[in-house]
């Protein structure tokens, strides 16, 4: 009962602090381009930014927390519209400005927009970026967000990182992303906002976060009426091989109901070629080859999420979304085996393989707002089918002493998991000043059925080798749990400490074999603190200590032997343990554009592969194991250009790594340099012109391969018109092209290899956007962030 009384207490206490403010006002003037007109609310007197939104042809609005008794002032922005500013003092949640006009800037015949800043805001985890109402919600997709956006890289046009931490943690409305080929079908102005978190909260899984976490929220659509666009681009390589694809939106709002969605497709087809050696380190054994081969894929995706709002501080969200791709590929390689100068053998391998993936997900979502400081109760509730088929065929004719043998296998595996979660969290906010406390609970559970079917052929014909298949039951249990704290201890101080703990079960059965190979659990704790300081309003520094896991996937556990073609064995290890990272960093941010950060990781028992050639028939065996452990030492500078019609960023990173393993790979000490440059700029031309022109320099490594440096150059000439809303746009991508050299290091086998498969690429496309709207002014922002905000 004192329980109970005191939190009573704390949770009445706090709505002493402050309370949800709305202002609004009546437009008049002589016309507003739509998207550009601004209303945002400034305190006095220190004149610091609180919210903003649009101008709505006729009329603003802006929600916001505030005082009694506390005076700000709203600016109205617009292009050929003189600056407007109002004072008010806050008496009531309802503030009406009445009527304000607008009226023409005298001194200007025409008005060019060529910039509009993205409004960022520097928390203890990370980066918080709107993309609604600034540049960003101008690109095509939420791909291209992502890559001009600050403190992200694209190296290679493929991939999305936080500069000095690798590849994140991406989800999309609380559901991890599977590929990033799902980010490219997500329209840009569908995005509301997205969270670079470099210090996460305790609220994310320990699995995947220890680079950091990419939180996207897709917009609820505040506006009343629909919004709907189509995308398509097309073109071809040098070498004529094809890629086209495109994708639709719609977002629709009636009353209490909302929906946004789309749906798109994507067909990609490239070729490679390369050479390579390699050489035995315990032997005089060495060989040659070079291979040629092309691939394609077609890529398909689909979203719908609906929301519907029960009350001004309840709302369920649900929907379903889906992507997969079909695709196969076919390459030749041709091998000489010599042993010191004296040729053993030759190899010719033809390969072909397809492939089916598909992912395919339901969520439902409910948040409830307990209070008008940003207090919410959240419950998500979301069950995914995954399918991950493939089938390789492998033909081997090997010529030695005058004698030709054959050796052909056909391998194929069904993966299909279904993956079920439940989350429950609730996040108080005891005052306006960034007092809070977050708690939760999960439950997931992976259940997965694998086969494994490998066939011989023999006179022409596959027979089923019944030796060589195994049929699987897995399942996976994670508990989770977690507690986080933070506050603002001053005005420029503040601080969070948050826990996790995760109780992990893990079953293994061979049904072929009639044998259990996995009975396990185990239960981890990951803590983390953070803490800030604000030197001044445009300077701050964060300093962190986070914790984290990397658990083995099914395939690294699976202890049956696979036979992938003659020369290659792979082996899975049932005994493997997880990894846990330990990292500490520091960040210096100025002006929320600069950023100059350090970081060292520690990664005990990491997985890496255990492989070695058998001397006497070239024959390769791969099996995953724990080494000792692995250390990164990280910096990076992040620096932007701005000016009236260049904007952009440029980035610098390095990673010192050492990677130290146990006596069974022998192997010694491993260290390599990763680091790269990018730079991503966009110009503003006259007549709705514009370039955005991406550069990259990189240079890869990992504990086993060390690759040369790369770059990665593209160029997008886009033409805008207003009236339609159409964008037109061409497309040079790798203008000069990569050879990727890479130097692999085994247990008892080096190899060296040059290939080149990413080519000139010359692309068309348009992306248009059509729709009625109205703003509803009766609509409220949840405090749990998920509306649309600026």
């Amino acid at each position: 009962m004192k329980s109970l009384l005191v939190l009573f207490l704390t949770l009445s206490a706090s709505f002493l602090f402050g309370q949800n403010t709305r202002v609004i006002a009546n437009i008049e003037s002589e016309g507003i381009p739509e998207g550009m007109g601004r209303g945002m609310v400034f305190s006095l007197p220190d004149s610091n930014l609180v919210k903003g939104n649009f101008i709505d042809s006729t009329f603003i609005s802006v929600r916001f927390n505030a005082k009694k008794g506390d005076e700000f002032f709203l600016r109205l922005v617009a292009p050929g519209l003189k600056d407007t500013s109002v004072v008010f003092t806050v008496e009531d949640t309802l503030v009406d400005l009445g009527t304000i006009s607008l009226y023409n800037e005298q001194s200007l015949d025409e008005v060019s927009v060529v910039y509009r800043e993205p409004y960022f805001e520097k928390t203890i985890n990370g980066l918080k970026v709107n993309v609604k109402g600034t540049t960003l919600e101008e690109l095509n997709t939420l791909f291209d967000i992502l890559k001009a956006s600050p403190r992200l890289n694209s190296p290679d046009d493929e991939s999305i990182e936080i500069i000095g931490r690798g590849a994140p943690l991406i989800l999309i409305d609380r559901q991890p992303i599977m590929t990033n080929d799902e980010l490219k079908a997500i329209p840009a102005d569908q995005v509301d906002r997205f969270e670079i978190l470099t210090n996460p909260s305790a609220k994310y899984k320990a699995q995947g976060s220890g680079n950091g976490v990419i939180e996207v929220f897709t917009t609820n659509f505040e506006l009343e009426g629909y919004r709907a666009n189509i995308r398509m681009d097309g073109g071809v390589n040098t070498n004529l091989y094809p890629q086209i694809g495109g994708n639709v939106g719609l977002s629709f709002k009636k009353k209490k109901f909302s929906m946004s969605g789309y749906g798109g497709m994507y067909y990609y087809s490239t070729n490679s070629t390369g050479t390579g050696s390699g050489y035995s380190t315990t032997s005089d054994l060495n060989h040659l080859y070079s291979d040629e081969g092309d691939y394609n894929n077609l890529w398909r995706n689909y979203k719908l999420k609906m929301s519907y709002a029960f009350t001004d501080s309840s709302r369920l969200n649900f929907g379903v979304n889906g992507h997969g791709s079909s695709g196969g590929s076919e390459y030749i390689t041709e091998t000489n085996y010599f042993d010191a100068d004296s040729l053993v053998t030759s190899r010719y391998r033809n390969n072909n393989g397809t492939h089916k993936w598909v992912n395919n997900s339901a969520f439902v979502n409910y948040n409830l707002d307990t209070d008008t400081l940003g207090s919410y109760f959240e419950v998500n509730a979301n069950f995914t089918k995954r399918v991950s088929d493939y089938s390789t065929t492998n033909r081997n004719r090997f010529f030695a002493n005058n004698t030709t043998t054959l050796n052909n296998i056909q391998t194929s595996s069904e993966d299909q998991p279904n993956v079920g979660e439940l989350r429950v969290n609730y996040e108080h906010h005891f005052d306006t000043s960034e007092f809070k406390l977050e708690l939760g609970a999960s439950y997931s559970v992976l259940l997965n059925e694998k086969k494994f079917f490998r066939f011989t052929e023999l006179n022409d014909t596959w027979v089923e080798d019944n030796s060589a298949q195994n049929t699987y039951n897995y399942q996976e249990n994670i508990i989770g749990s977690f507690a986080q704290i933070s506050k603002m201890l001053t005005k420029k101080m503040g601080a969070q400490v948050g826990l996790r703990a995760e109780h992990t079960i893990l079953d293994g059965y061979s049904k072929t074999l009639d044998q259990q190979f996995m009975d396990s659990s185990y239960t981890s704790l990951f803590p983390n603190v953070g803490m800030l300081y604000n030197v001044s309003d445009n300077i701050s520094i964060t300093a962190y200590y986070e914790t984290g896991i990397d658990r083995p996937g099914f395939n690294n556990y699976d202890p049956f032997v696979r036979e992938t073609d003659s020369l290659n064995i792979t082996v899975g290890n049932p005994y493997l343990r997880p990894s846990y990272s330990h990292t500490f960093g520091a960040e210096l941010e100025l002006f929320y554009s600069y950023n100059l950060s350090f970081s060292y990781s520690k990664y005990d028992g990491e997985r890496s592969t255990l492989e070695f050639t058998d001397p006497t028939n070239f024959v390769t065996t791969s099996t995953p194991w724990n080494g000792d452990y692995h250390e990164i030492y990280s910096v990076s500078v992040s620096v932007p250009i701005r000016a009236k019609w260049v904007n952009g960023w440029n980035s610098f990173w390095l990673d010192y790594n050492n990677y130290y393993f146990t006596d069974i790979f022998q192997r010694d000490t491993y260290s390599n340099i990763n680091m790269g440059f990018y730079s991503y700029l966009t110009f503003d031309l006259p007549k709705e012109f514009q370039i955005m022109n991406r550069f990259s320099a990189y240079k890869w490594a990992n504990d086993q391969r060390n690759g040369n440096f790369r770059h990665n150059w593209g160029i997008r000439l886009t033409k805008k018109f207003k009236k339609p809303d159409l964008n037109l746009y061409a497309e040079v991508s790798n203008l000069l092209p990569p050879k990727n050299k890479i130097s692999t290091v085994t247990g008892n086998y080096n190899y060296e290899s040059s290939e080149i498969s990413n080519f000139t690429t010359f692309k068309l496309g348009f992306f248009y956007k059509f729709g009625r709207l109205k703003a509803d002014p009766n609509i409220k922002e949840s405090s749990s962030g998920q509306s649309d905000r600026l």
